[in-house]
C-alpha cells in the first residue's frame, strides 16, 4: 500500500497530497517553502534536524499564523511511521490527543494543527477477483461496516480478503489493527470505490 499525507486547510477547498513512502521525511510549518522557513539562521544549524530541509521537496507548507515555522516532523522508516511535534506553541494533536515526543502513525490517523487537518491515507490496487469472491462477500461486508461504522468487524473483513486471495500485507494488517476507533478507513474506501456511480 502506498502511504500519503492528505492536507486539508479550513481556508482552502483544495486538499493537497504528499507522498509518504518508506524513506520519506517531511517537515511541516507555516511558510510556503522549506527554503523560506530555514532563512539565514537555519544555515548555521548544520547538525540539527532542520538542516535536511533546505529543499522544498521535504517541506509541507501550512500557511497559518498559528502554526510555527517548524511545527512538526513526519518520518516513514522500515520500522514504521512516526510524527514528532517540534516544541510548537499551540501543539500537534494526533487523533484528538496532544502529542509528546515521537508518536507512531497508522493509516487513517488524523493530525490536527491549528486550522489544518492532515490525514494519513493509503492507496493500493484492488484486484477485481477479491471483489467478486463468494458473490461479492468482501464488498458486502465492507459496505455494512461503512454504513454502521462498526469498525470492530474489520478483522473479519481482513479474513475475507485473505480468503479471496489478497496478499497485500498493509491491507491485511490494517484490518487487524485495533489501535484506535478510526474516523474513516482507507481500506473500506478502496474496496467501495469501484462500486461508486
Amino acid at each position: 500500500m502506498e502511504w500519503s499525507l492528505l492536507v486539508v486547510m479550513s481556508t482552502s477547498t483544495q486538499p493537497r497530497r504528499f507522498p509518504f513512502e518508506v524513506g520519506r521525511q517531511w517537515l511541516a510549518g507555516r511558510y510556503e517553502s522549506g527554503i523560506e522557513a530555514v532563512g539565514p539562521a537555519g544555515l548555521h544549524q548544520a547538525t540539527s534536524i532542520y538542516s535536511v530541509y533546505n529543499d522544498e521537496k521535504c517541506y509541507i507548507p501550512l500557511p497559518d499564523s498559528h502554526i510555527n515555522r517548524w511545527h512538526c516532523h513526519f518520518c516513514h522508516e522500515h520500522e514504521g511511521a512516526w510524527l514528532e511535534d517540534l516544541k510548537s506553541i499551540r501543539g500537534t494533536f494526533l487523533n484528538g490527543e496532544q502529542t509528546l515526543g515521537k508518536c507512531p502513525l497508522h493509516l487513517d490517523d488524523v493530525i490536527s494543527i491549528a486550522n489544518c487537518k492532515i490525514f494519513v491515507t493509503g492507496t493500493a490496487t484492488i484486484n477485481p477477483a477479491w471483489l467478486a469472491w463468494e458473490n461479492g462477500a468482501v464488498v458486502e461486508l465492507a459496505a455494512e461496516i461503512h454504513k454502521t461504522r462498526d469498525f470492530a468487524r474489520l478483522p473479519i473483513l481482513g479474513d475475507r480478503l485473505q480468503n479471496a486471495g489478497c496478499t497485500d500485507i498493509d491491507i491485511l494488517n490494517h484490518c487487524l489493527d485495533q489501535h484506535k476507533d478510526p474516523q474513516r478507513c482507507c481500506v473500506l474506501d478502496l474496496l467501495l470505490e469501484p462500486q461508486s456511480p
